[in-house]
């Protein structure tokens, strides 16, 4: 039997773009963690002169 790339599957990936998406508009930088059970995408922030500020945000996008 074939792998199958399911429903479930798009709107998983649909779901972390949407969120990507709104950050990268925020000036933003994101990460997509692939082999992780638990977080998705963390997300990096930056102050208004673009230097990297403490800490990460690490998302878990509900299915």
């Amino acid at each position: 039997m074939r792998k199958r790339r399911t429903k479930e599957h798009i709107i998983a990936d649909l779901s972390v773009n949407h969120v990507e998406y709104f950050a990268l508009k925020c000036g933003f930088s994101v990460e997509r963690i692939q082999a992780d059970y638990g977080y998705d995408l963390q997300i990096y922030c930056y102050d208004d002169n673009g230097e990297f500020e403490n800490g990460i945000f690490a998302t878990e996008i509900h299915r």
